[in-house]
């Protein structure tokens, strides 16, 4: 069964350890995170899954938006 997530996560690393749980018992097809706030310095990779990312801008040095998608490495995708 092919299951699609979406998170408003409002910061991966605050929300690391949730989302690593969620992947773990769920496994979605695909999930899409809103509000990542990951800077292009940083990348992130969860196990199982390919990602695709855009980066946040900042604004007076707080990052801003960005969003990321994570694909099932058992859904056929290209990496």
């Amino acid at each position: 069964m092919t299951e699609f997530l979406q998170w408003t996560i409002r910061g991966l690393q605050a929300n690391r350890e949730e989302l690593d749980m969620l992947l773990s018992h769920i496994q979605p097809s695909v999930i899409s995170l809103q509000e990542t706030f990951l800077k292009e310095n940083k990348t992130v990779t969860f196990k199982g899954y390919s990602s695709f990312h855009s980066f946040a801008s900042e604004i007076n040095g707080t990052p801003q938006g960005s969003s990321a998608i994570l694909v099932n490495s058992s859904v056929l995708h290209p990496t």
